[in-house]
């Protein structure tokens, strides 16, 4: 064990297939012995870093991880070297449960567990090298159609981290030089993170092309909004179309301030903050339409005024909304301190994202408005125009004001929502990514991901326990306490049992004639064991000290627990939970369950909390933010309620279609959910403001309520829908493209988005107006909790 144990994970799997698949085997010595030096070649023989101290190798960065192959090279060169002489065979006769027995049929071998072979009277595991394996009649093992070797060690520092990157690079050129060359009797893949990476970028640029048509698509209909805009109020111009530009290129700007803010904050991007710019289209877009519509809609006594009056008007009449769905994004910022740096950066980005749209539409897309847009240019109101319309929105207020029609489908749509909310909550949420949905068509990557996916983790798949506080072996209340952990750990639904575990305490008694059973282990035979030709290999799996006594003062080891039936990553996150419960009920050895996953499993494992916890602090914002800027109680509740009870209407139905969480489609559900927060708040907002208006003399309830509803009406329809189909016309190329997740997330997030635009359209011209509608008009006025009129 290094001490570089707390740095990064870093793994490469070299694999080998036989070319000749009638006659070739990974166990015959030709094929065997060519993936095997292929292996050592690039481990000794190739420079990945030099500098003023010399040339580098892999083995200089390895350490003692550089055994973690010898129980296969020992096991095989005895197998070659003496197998010939006395018939020795491998057999894996299936046994109880879903494992393998392996045995070397010979005069001095016996018959042990799966995975597990038997060189004179040694163990050697040796089930994570062999795959794809054929019997014949007599459970004898005559064929092997996939080797495996492994690179692992922790990366702790800038240097080993650039020389990883070379090695990977470097052994990719090797392989493919191996597998052009028609003289060799293997082909070789491997599989790392550079290619993954390298392969995911590569998708990524041409899922780019598919959101570059949707960015064409995006102007085309911001172009068309801005002209819907002012057609409604008629006073369209020329001059409007110079605004195009500005709301188009706003997004662009606030996200590439935030990424950039990142950078100067030395945050490490990850793949989920590529989602950020939606929000930023989202936000920017939708505040843009708002002030513009508010800049258009302005009263007949205004229309030839002062820019300056007219400005002031727009303040007051939609700022504040705006800024409360800005502002609402911000403490996401607090998110920074999460456990899951991945999302605590998310968090942090889309919190930057939404205040720098906020920044800039008040003070670029405003001023600019002013100036290409004055209030001069506008043309007269159209009567023609304006009379029907004002007509069509005081016939929609009379109906929210008596018709029990529209209340009853308000509630029926709004009761179906819930149905399917508490149905698909109670299926459960599935969390699961796999990595093969990220590459392109035919990528060379996509073969190792599918080997590690559909037959290493399936066959058997090793957790490791990282034992920071070993206990003393020679104490026996401390050994075992021990002992019943590796029961457990062994025991643990599909586990395949002790024999096939690796831990240095099962080899123990083969070298020393320890007898079974036995309450301590006589530590001073510990140098005998670690010096073994065949056990020194644990040196990687056991740090510790020599007493003067010549016994060990181990300071730390590993423990590695072998399951088989693993399928998918959301596999593997359940047996990392489950090993982690194990680890929290022996808190004295302090135990960390790990595997080159973690990170993204961590990730899996908390999609849950937030796709509950988003609309709750979505929410709790949107109420402290209201308060703030609209200072009134009843209306800040009516938001931030509707707010949360139809963004887990949107929860509910996207479980209900079978959604698998992962950092895509739960990027898009925050969409969805804000989007939903947006247009609750301009409703909201507008509704309240609309009743101040003293136009309407005590005890006219009715026609109070129309006016009011009409103004709410004319103020925030238009660009209501506007901004929300904006957001879905985006999205509208990806379900063409050819990267299965993106596919996958273009036809998800489009349903997302318009189960949003749905539950949102509902909300704001539907079931809001009639709710706010019957809130007592003195709860919804100036004062903070009841207005006397």
């Amino acid at each position: 064990m290094e001490e570089g144990a707390s740095g990064k994970p870093w793994y490469m799997g070299l694999f080998a297939e036989p070319r000749n698949r009638s006659k070739g085997n990974i166990l015959n010595t030709k094929e065997y012995e060519e993936f095997a030096g292929f292996y050592k070649s690039i481990k000794k023989d190739l420079t990945i870093m030099s500098n003023e101290r010399g040339n580098f190798t892999f083995m200089d960065y390895c350490g003692e991880m550089c055994h973690l192959n010898d129980p296969l090279f020992k096991t095989m060169g005895v197998y070659n070297m003496i197998g010939w002489i006395s018939g020795m065979k491998v057999q894996w006769p299936v046994t109880q449960g879903e494992g393998h027995e392996s045995k070397l049929v010979g005069p001095t071998t016996t018959c042990l567990h799966p995975a597990v072979t038997t060189v004179m009277q040694y163990n050697a595991n040796i089930g994570k090298h062999l795959f794809h394996r054929t019997e014949d009649k007599h459970g004898e093992l005559t064929d092997v159609d996939l080797g495996a070797l492994y690179f692992m060690l922790f990366d702790n520092g800038t240097e080993m981290s650039q020389a990883l990157k070379n090695f990977e690079t470097a052994a990719y050129i090797e392989a493919n030089r191996h597998n052009t060359d028609p003289t060799k009797k293997t082909n070789l893949i491997i599989h790392s993170a550079v290619g993954m990476e390298g392969e995911i970028k590569r998708g990524l640029g041409i899922v780019g092309n598919y959101f570059a048509v949707g960015a064409v698509f995006l102007l085309a209909f911001l172009i068309a909004a801005i002209a819907i805009e002012s057609f409604v109020h008629s006073r369209l111009s020329l001059l409007s179309f110079g605004l195009v530009p500005c709301a188009f290129f706003l997004p662009i700007f606030a996200s590439v301030s935030a990424f950039a803010l990142c950078t100067v904050l030395q945050m490490p991007f990850n793949i989920m903050m590529l989602m950020t710019p939606v929000v930023a289209i989202g936000l920017t877009l939708d505040s843009v339409l708002h002030v513009y519509n508010s800049w258009l809609h302005v009263d007949r006594d205004m229309q030839y005024g002062s820019n300056e009056a007219q400005l002031g008007y727009v303040f007051e009449s939609c700022i504040a909304s705006v800024l409360i769905n800005g502002l609402s994004f911000v403490p996401l910022a607090f998110g920074i301190f999460l456990p899951t740096e991945a999302f605590g950066n998310l968090f942090l980005t889309m919190a930057l994202t939404a205040a720098f749209s906020t920044f800039y539409v008040i003070f670029l897309f405003t001023p600019l408005m002013v100036i290409l847009v004055p209030c001069k240019s506008h043309m007269k109101i159209n009567e023609k125009t304006s009379k029907p319309l004002e007509a069509f929105w005081n016939v929609m207020s009379l109906s929210f004001s008596v018709s029990i029609a529209l209340r009853l489908v308000s509630l029926i749509v709004v009761a179906a929502g819930f149905a399917a909310t508490i149905y698909g909550m109670n299926n459960g949420m599935k969390s699961n990514v796999d990595y093969r949905s990220l590459l392109p068509p035919y990528s060379a990557s996509r073969k190792g991901a599918g080997i590690m996916t559909d037959t290493v983790w399936p066959d058997l798949l090793h957790i490791i326990f990282f034992v920071e506080s070993p206990p003393d072996f020679g104490n026996p209340e401390e050994f075992g306490a021990f002992t019943r952990f590796l029961n457990e750990s062994s025991s643990l639904p599909y586990a395949m049992g002790k024999d096939a575990d690796m831990n240095w305490l099962s080899d123990f008694p083969l070298v020393t004639n320890t007898p079974a059973n036995v309450d301590r282990f006589n530590m001073s035979l510990f140098r005998s064991f670690i010096t073994h030709d065949v056990y020194k290999a644990w040196n990687s799996g056991i740090k510790y000290k020599w007493n003067k006594d010549g016994t060990p003062d181990i300071k730390e080891m590993i423990v590695m627990t072998a399951f088989n039936g693993t399928r998918s990553l959301a596999g593997k996150a359940r047996l990392i939970n489950q090993c982690r419960e194990l680890a929290a009920k022996y808190p004295q050895f302090d135990l960390i369950p790990f595997d080159t996953e973690v990170a993204m499993v961590d990730v899996l494992n908390e999609l849950p909390q937030y796709a509950i916890g988003f609309p709750i602090a979505l929410s709790v914002f949107i109420f402290a933010l209201f308060l703030i800027f609209s200072p009134n109680l009843a209306s800040a509740a009516v938001a931030a309620a509707t707010s949360f009870v139809l963004s887990y209407l949107i929860l509910g139905c996207t479980l209900l279609l079978g959604m698998e969480l992962n950092p895509f489609t739960m990027a898009f559900l925050l969409l969805s959910i804000s989007l939903v927060g947006r247009l609750v708040v301009h409703i909201t907002f507008h509704y309240h403001e609309s009743g101040l208006y003293k136009d309407t003399k005590v005890g006219e309830t009715p026609k109070f309520s129309k006016s009011r509803v009409s103004r709410t009406l004319q103020r925030s329809t238009v660009p209501t829908l506007l901004s929300s189909l904006l957001g879905v016309i985006l999205l509208l190329p990806l379900p063409f493209n050819p990267i299965p997740m993106f596919t996958y997330f273009g036809l998800l997030g489009s349903i997302q988005l318009g189960l949003g635009l749905l539950f949102s359209s509902h909300s704001s011209f539907l079931f809001l107006p009639l709710l706010l509608h019957s809130v007592p008009r003195a709860l919804i006025g100036e004062g903070l909790i009841y207005t006397r009129h």
